[in-house]
């Protein structure tokens, strides 16, 4: 987030030197765990960049193939919002 937060304010490069602290103890953290998922390809190329290991990048969003409005079922709607006592 620090990118983030200084963008604009200082050279990207200067920003990475002063807050690489953590992304060494993200490192460090992060070898305890069997995989490192994170939300998206540009947050993996980042995170990677600074030595960080990702084992997978899944993207925000749905897959519109599986849920579009197109295959919207009316009657398991209904039957989904009345077992839930909603309208």
């Amino acid at each position: 987030y620090a990118l983030r937060w200084f963008e604009g304010l200082a050279p990207q490069e200067r920003i990475e030197r002063a807050f690489s602290w953590y992304s060494r103890y993200m490192s460090g953290f992060l070898q305890h765990f069997d995989a490192v998922v994170t939300n998206g390809p540009a947050l993996e190329k980042r995170l990677k960049a600074r030595g960080v290991r990702i084992d997978a990048a899944m993207p925000l969003g749905i897959e519109r193939g599986h849920f579009s409005p197109d295959l919207r079922d009316d009657r398991l709607r209904a039957a989904l919002l009345a077992q839930c006592a909603l309208p």
